[in-house]
């Protein structure tokens, strides 16, 4: 199903797919026509640059309960409201948080493109459990011993609750 799996295993430090849409991404934006950083000092684009990676990186599901847990305790401890501004949170960690939120939305989406969406990441967890038993890793999402959509079925209603 996924033309280029996400195979974020202990053998990988980050996560492939995500590193090269961010590669090709910043790569075609070097173009003149495509170049949405030319406004950027060439000093300044590096940062720019690791920003963008650490947001995308974000993205992974990996992370995903540890930033639940992270925004619970700054909700709860630090956070504060002005006028419904969020205001004790740092650029690079709201970035990062505003790319996953839109990455996991996909519920939110028509019906046929979450569903296409669910399978297909389904389906690269499924393979990456694969390659980590190749591996002789212990799978990262055992619960894709196998691909079939009862488990695409089960692992969107775990998502979404």
């Amino acid at each position: 199903m996924t033309e280029w799996p996400s195979m974020r295993c202990a053998a990988t430090a980050t996560t492939p797919l995500r590193s090269r849409l961010t590669s090709v991404s910043l790569f075609a934006a070097r173009h003149p026509r495509f170049n949405v950083f030319c406004s950027i000092p060439p000093q300044a684009f590096s940062a720019c640059r690791q920003r963008i990676i650490s947001a995308i990186l974000w993205t992974d599901m990996a992370k995903h309960f540890d930033m639940v847990a992270q925004l619970k305790a700054k909700i709860e401890d630090e956070m504060v409201l002005t006028e419904g501004i969020i205001i004790t949170l740092q650029k690079p960690y709201l970035e990062g948080l505003l790319l996953h939120a839109s990455d996991i939305s996909n519920p939110l989406l028509s019906f046929d493109l979450s569903f296409d969406w669910a399978v297909r990441a389904c389906d690269e967890f499924f393979q990456q459990n694969k390659l980590e038993e190749k591996l002789g890793q212990p799978p990262h999402m055992p619960t894709f011993a196998a691909f079939d959509l009862y488990n695409v079925a089960k692992c969107q209603v775990n998502f979404i609750g």
